[in-house]
């Protein structure tokens, strides 16, 4: 079984009071990945490499990111199981991210068949 470290990096607010933006750095066997988790306060988290983020936050560039729920992202043990599937699986077909340092899922199927985000 691999073993997932998430550490949160920085946390910023946002212009709105709600608005949290997370920049994460997750680990799995010595491989290391950086992303950002963005809640805009609607109930769902976005998650991003940084070069997405910066696209859609700062240069309004196309963008890829996945959006999950605020559930999944505040469960640890869930949200560690997704973070494996989604960022280290060794699994190469096209539902799920092929050890991607850019998300490169066309659909991701998680928990019990639910989409969670459409890539």
């Amino acid at each position: 079984m691999k073993t997932i470290e998430i550490k949160i990096i920085e946390t910023v607010t946002g212009n709105k009071s709600q608005e949290q933006i997370e920049f994460l750095s997750l680990t799995c066997n010595e491989v290391t990945k950086q992303t950002v988790a963005y809640n805009k306060g609607n109930g769902y988290i976005k998650l991003f490499t940084y070069q997405n983020f910066l696209n859609y936050y700062c240069l309004d560039n196309d963008y890829i990111s996945i959006d999950i729920s605020l559930d999944l992202y505040n469960d640890d043990e869930a949200f560690e199981d997704f973070i494996q599937d989604a960022f280290f699986s060794d699994k190469e077909t096209d539902t799920n991210c092929i050890k991607a340092t850019v998300f490169q899922c066309y659909k991701r199927e998680f928990i019990k068949g639910e989409t969670v985000g459409e890539w």
